[in-house]
């Protein structure tokens, strides 16, 4: 089995782990969060996140939920489509909230990946704890990070690790600089076989921001919240640079060898207009394949939301959709969206 064939040549593989997981919003700008930081979407990759405010929030309290269910089964079936044929990764949810008060914010966040191979399913669970801090031009936060794997013949591993990120957005500024860091975490077979055991590789991220007709805007009557504060129309440029470390003594799932330090590269933008009832957005990014000699896979990306209606402490809702197309591999999302 394929599985068992990488296990051989060591007794750690690499967890494979799907793209960067996360509103239609911020995946129609290429995927880029460190700078971005859209709260509980991006809070577990990006963890100062948490702090970060919506523009009309008003009130010492504050929060936020997020779900996305691109590749999970049970909405694959719902609209006709089929699971992938093993050997296939794909990213079943993720899940996350957070509650702000005054300078302060908490949450909790899950995301799920599956691998479909021959005999069974096989998946991986990120279970992160979060807490942040936030000023008037800055936000930091960080998560302790519980990974846990599932194999189809009951074997169960888990190990801990941890991610931290910041954010500087200076007041009244267009410019955002974001950076996080997440360290590199290994599973310990809690079924008393050794294949069990994998290696979720560390990852640093540094990301820019600027934007035309918005900036970083703290109330006079809330000074201790960092967030966006756009001026009619606006332009919003994002870019990240992520590098992901070798997997060490792992070793591939799909293939075999040792992979080396990684780069991608994300680069997306934002244009608000038609008085703050039209987005409309465009990105791109690259997948580097972690094992073996095939290229890196570019990514493009795209989407719109309209204004559908404002509710709770004047927050704009909009529906809306995304693409993100590379060859043999596209895909659509949509949703609602209060960012």
């Amino acid at each position: 089995m394929w599985w068992l064939l990488g296990a051989a040549v060591a007794a750690t593989v690499e967890l494979p782990e799907g793209d960067v997981l996360s509103s239609f919003r911020v995946r129609g700008m290429g995927g880029a969060c460190a700078a971005l930081a859209e709260s509980a979407t991006c809070q577990l990759r990006q963890p100062a996140s948490v702090g970060v405010r919506r523009p009309e929030d008003d009130n010492a309290w504050g929060a936020d939920t997020t779900i996305q269910a691109p590749r999970h089964p049970v909405l694959t079936r719902l609209f006709g489509g089929e699971d992938d044929p093993a050997p296939s990764l794909r990213t079943k949810w993720q899940v996350g909230s957070n509650l702000k008060m005054n300078r302060f914010a908490a949450g909790v966040h899950l995301r799920q990946d599956a691998y479909n191979g021959p005999d069974g399913a096989y998946t991986a669970s990120q279970w992160g704890a979060l807490a942040g801090v936030s000023g008037s031009a800055w936000s930091v936060g960080g998560a302790p990070v519980l990974v846990t794997w599932q194999t189809p013949e009951g074997g169960v591993g888990a190990g801990l690790g941890g991610v931290v990120g910041g954010l500087w957005a200076p007041d009244r500024s267009p410019l955002r600089v974001g950076l996080t860091g997440r360290a590199p975490v290994r599973t310990q077979s809690l079924s008393g076989r050794a294949w069990d055991s994998t290696r979720l590789p560390g990852r640093v991220s540094v990301g820019l921001g600027y934007g035309f007709g918005i900036a970083n805007g703290a109330r006079e009557e809330w000074p201790d919240r960092v967030r966006p504060t756009p001026d009619g129309s606006y332009l919003q440029l994002f870019t990240d640079v992520e590098v992901t470390g070798a997997s060490g003594e792992a070793v591939g799932v799909f293939a075999g060898g040792e992979a080396p330090v990684s780069v991608v590269v994300r680069g997306g933008g934002e244009v608000d207009t038609l008085q703050r009832r039209l987005r409309v957005r465009a990105g791109a990014y690259n997948e580097p394949q972690r094992f073996g000699d095939a290229p890196d896979r570019l990514h493009l990306t795209g989407g719109a939301a309209v204004h559908a209606f404002t509710w709770l402490q004047g927050t704009r809702w909009r529906v809306g959709a995304s693409m993100d197309w590379s060859p043999g591999s596209p895909a659509v999302a949509f949703g609602l969206e209060t960012w």
